[in-house]
């Protein structure tokens, strides 16, 4: 199971480098093509229709414009909406390369940074995902904890499946208990990690030893060494 988590992180951790770097080199583009290009303004002077993969219609602009020599010129806006986000009759700004003229952008946002911008969402996304992975299946400093912390008897008050993760239609298990600090008529919740088969058949009592940390309760190792390897 180790070997299909690992694996997991991997293909996440790939996939949002690729998409992040999609970005970048998409902004890039973007940017060194305003920097070379000429703005000017054009008119919406009409729409064309265009079926979605649902059915629906919706609708491109198209931008008349005027280049620098007097010739007029028609780009077609990459953005589907239901209804035009400028009228037709409205001035839109363009940046168009000089050189080849039908070669242009509309200036906003939804024009020419909505992919950078798509790419990046799904990119953090699976980055969180990555970190989520990280910070839940990373394995405790056991040897750590038993050197620096103070070992407690725990009572065991379940054992049973974190049904909120599913990996490879396989759920882990954890163990939860729970010690009362009489010092301070205190009672602290203790979770293992998690165990990937059903750990109740080798537990022979109603107790487990957890390592705290001095004076930070929230720090503490559950001590599961004496379960056999999963093999």
């Amino acid at each position: 199971m180790r070997g299909v988590i690992l694996l997991f992180k991997i293909i996440f951790f790939s996939v949002a480098m690729i998409l992040l770097i999609s970005a970048a080199i998409l902004a890039k583009k973007n940017y060194d093509f305003i920097q070379t290009s000429q703005l000017t303004t054009g008119i919406v002077s009409s729409s064309i229709p265009q079926k979605s993969s649902s059915g629906e219609i919706l609708y491109a602009p198209v931008i008349t414009f005027i280049d620098s020599s007097g010739k007029e010129h028609n780009v077609i806006g990459s953005t589907l909406t239901k209804t035009l986000l400028d009228p037709i009759g409205s001035t839109v700004e363009i940046y168009y390369d000089q050189n080849s003229p039908n070669e242009a952008i509309i200036n906003n946002i939804s024009q020419m940074w909505i992919g950078v911008i798509i790419l990046c969402i799904i990119g953090v996304g699976f980055l969180f995902f990555v970190a989520i992975f990280f910070v839940i299946f990373k394995k405790p400093n056991a040897d750590k904890f038993k050197r620096e912390g103070f070992p407690v008897k725990a009572l065991i008050t379940e054992i049973g499946p974190y049904t909120l993760i599913s990996i490879n239609h396989r759920t882990p298990y954890r163990i939860t208990a729970q010690w009362l600090d009489k010092l301070n008529n205190t009672v602290h919740i203790f979770d293992s990690e998690f165990i990937w088969y059903d750990p109740s058949p080798y537990i022979e009592n109603n107790e487990i030893t957890i390592y705290i940390m001095r004076n930070n309760p929230k720090k503490y190792y559950v001590d599961i060494s004496f379960l056999p390897e999963k093999g």
